[in-house]
This record gives C-alpha cells, structure tokens and sequence, in this order.
C-alpha cells in the first residue's frame, strides 16, 4: 500500500470514529437524573446504598441515580427550602408525620400501584397498621421500605446478679432499677432529653397510662390530664436513676451509654443492638429485648415508625422514581439495608419476613429475637400523628415543634412540677396551633 493510500484509509478511519462519537454523546447526554433525598447515614447503610445505586443504573442504564444523605434533623428544613425554591427531589425517604404534611398542599403523587406492586400478592402483604398511617381519601402517598418500634433492652446479667426478673409494671421497673444499681456505677436507665427523640418516651408513657395529646384527631388539647401528670411522676422518678450528663445527651450518646454499659435498660430502637454488635460485642449474649413496662391500668403502648418512599408531583422524572422505588422493594435489595443496622428495622411486608432472603442473612439472624418482638409490638403501636387511629394534623405539627421536648426538660432536669410542666406546654401549644 502507498503512503497516500495509507494517508486515505487512516482519514477514513478518523471521520468514522468522529461520527460515531457524535453518535455516542447523545446517549449519555439523554441519562435521566433521579435525585433521592435519604436520612439513613450510617455508614454501612451507605454502603448498602451505593451498591443499590450502581446496580440500578446497571439495570436501567437510561437512568443517573443521584442520592443525597442527610441527617434527620435536617430533613424537614431542607424539604421546605427546594418547595419554596419549586426544586424538590424527585424521592424522599421519610417519617409518616412528615408525609401528612405534605399531602395536604397536594406535593406527593398517590403510589398506591406500588404498593400493589411491590407486595407479594398485592397491598395486603404490608401490614395494614403501617399502610394506614400514608392513606388519605383512598390514596396512598407512600411505599415502606423499613419499619422500627421502640422497645425495652436490657442487661441481663445485670439483672440476674440482683435476682431480678423482667419488669412488667412502672412500680416493678423502678424497683429494678434501684436494686441494679445499688452498690455499682452503672446506672439504671437512659432518659435523655438532648433530642427530639426523647419525646417518644414520653409519649409510650402517656398513652400506656391512658393519656393523649388531643381528646380527638384535631380535638381539644388534653395534655394537662391527670393520666398525662401521672405518666410525667414515673419518668420524673425514673430521671433519678438516668445516667449523669443525660441532660445533654442525644439519642446516639444515649445509646452508646448502653452499649459501652454505663447503663442497665435503655428504651430506644433497635439501632442499639447493631451498635453492640459493632462496639461490643462481647456484651451481646448478654442483652434482652422486652416490651416496655405497662402503667398502673395494665395498659402498654409504644411508637410505630415505618418509613416510606415518596414522589413528589413536581418531578421531573416520575418514571424512573417508579422504576427506582420498585428496584429498591425487592427483598434481595431491601434486605440488606436492613441487615445494615440489623435489628433495628424490619422489611413491613409479612412476605419478607418469613423468606429465604431475610432468615439466610446472618446478621437479621442473629438478631432474629427482636425483630420477632418487634412483629408482636406492632399491635401495641402508635404514631404520633395518628395518636387515634387517623391523621391528627394538630399532633403532628406539635411533635416537629420543640414543645414536647421542652416539657421533659421541664419536668426533669428542670425541676418542675409534672402539672406545671404539663400546663407551661398546653399554653404554648395553644399558641401553636393559634400561628
């Protein structure tokens, strides 16, 4: 071959891969953006996600999964400022309380077709009580990924150097509590009252004793009732075993105070015990897991905190969210970011909880006895918006307002009396709801 010959065949060879680039760069200038909006920042629930991420867009390739990690506390104002802004994510992960309030200026678009479509056999699959909570006249503004309930854990050889069984009344608790602790340094419980969190012990103590926020959904304010001024005493005589320093803690450092067995009982989720697994393990055969005391009426409640998956009307990509949100609720997909904190959270759908995928996870495994606790609870459990069975609006503005927590500091670190502290919040949520 020539040289002018070799000269021709190479120009040839440049204009054919100058248009197949220009054919290329189309391709990937037509990736469709979805952007996720998650609160889950553990690190090994990144992790988790990073791996759905990468084999969702291998899966769908037309898609570029962008997911934003923030944490809980920021939630609610980084919602608010991209409404304002008219720039929202397309999906967000979120409490149920939140969810009420976005439905009703009609921000999120009804998915009730996922939820058929991601249940085995359809919606009756999830449980009816975590469904419920996103439901408002026959739409359905969400899909539960994870599911948490608040319970009791606690040391067990603790209790059984002291001869003590599980408590089972506020009168047998607080006996516990001095018995444990006489004599050692650690200390009884982990009433803490650095973060919204907190509330939710008061809230399980309320409505155990009978108590409610409001008389009705939306009804009067009933927080100054004698069974409420009851249930702030028990936590008021609680709060002389808590552990020093739980002023200020948060929920995390409440926590830790019970893997690092600086305290004897801790009601909190089950977070606690993936942070024992990962702190201390050696302590691991040593912790339980029970229901929470029932008040003097023999009655127990506690909270109900699924999470759901929304879309929100203004996105710009409602097919591909859809395609995302079902990826996310296959069981080989959910599982493991329940595994990543396990036993905190549970998979909603009854499917799940009985397959291969989740009992072959030697995490869930391990943890195995508190999600089964977990599944027993949920018959006992609330939400604070929907403290009566359907959506309370008025609750759920009060339990996002510092209110709540305010009360607790209020009644404890602060020294009032429960009726003074119960009557300082009925003022101000009064002012609340007047705004």
């Amino acid at each position: 071959m020539s040289t002018r010959q070799i000269i021709r065949v190479a120009c040839i060879c440049a204009m054919v891969a100058v248009l197949v680039g220009m054919m290329v760069l189309p391709t990937f200038a037509q990736k469709s953006v979805i952007r996720f909006l998650t609160d889950e920042t553990d690190p090994k629930s990144i992790k988790v996600y990073t791996g759905m991420e990468e084999r969702f867009e291998k899966a769908y390739p037309q898609y570029d999964l962008q997911i934003e990690y923030i944490s809980l506390s920021d939630v609610w104002p980084k919602l608010m400022a991209s409404l304002q802004a008219k720039t929202p994510p397309d999906i967000a992960y979120l409490d149920p309380d939140l969810v009420v309030d976005l439905v009703k200026p009609g921000f999120l678009l009804d998915v009730q077709h996922l939820v058929e479509a991601t249940g085995e056999g359809g919606a009756s699959d999830y449980h009816e009580s975590v469904i419920r909570l996103v439901q408002q006249e026959g739409a359905t503004y969400g899909v539960p990924p994870t599911l948490g309930i608040m319970f009791m854990m606690y040391r067990k050889d603790l209790f059984q150097e002291a001869g003590l069984t599980v408590p089972e009344t506020w009168d047998e608790y607080l006996d516990a509590l001095a018995k444990v602790t006489a004599g050692k340094k650690v200390k009884g419980n982990n009433l803490f009252m650095g973060q919204i969190h907190c509330i939710h012990q008061l809230l399980v103590s309320m409505w155990s004793n009978g108590g409610y926020m409001f008389g009705l959904p939306n009804g009067p304010i009933v927080l100054d009732s004698p069974e409420n001024v009851d249930a702030v005493k028990f936590l008021q005589k609680m709060w002389a075993y808590a552990s020093p320093g739980a002023a200020a803690d948060t929920y995390t450092d409440a926590f830790m105070r019970f893997v690092n067995g600086e305290i004897a009982t801790v009601w909190a989720y089950g977070r606690t015990l993936a942070n024992v697994d990962r702190y201390n393990p050696d302590m691991a055969p040593d912790v339980g897991a029970t229901f929470m005391p029932r008040s003097p009426t023999g009655a127990f409640r506690t909270t109900l905190y699924p999470q759901f998956l929304v879309i929100f009307k203004d996105s710009a990509n409602i097919e591909g969210s859809e395609a995302f949100i079902k990826f996310h609720m296959i069981p080989e997909e959910n599982v493991p970011l329940l595994a990543s904190v396990a036993g905190h959270i549970m998979d909603p759908r009854l499917s799940v909880g009985r397959s291969e995928v989740l009992v072959s996870d030697a995490a869930m495994r391990k943890y195995s006895y508190a999600l089964e606790l977990q599944a027993e609870l949920i018959a006992y459990a609330r939400n604070p918006a929907f403290e009566h069975g359907e959506v309370c609006y008025s609750s759920a503005k009060l339990t996002k307002s510092p209110i709540l927590v305010d009360l607790m500091y209020d009644a404890m670190p602060k020294g009032m009396t429960a009726k003074e502290a119960l009557a300082k919040a009925v003022k101000r949520t009064e002012e609340l709801l007047a705004d």
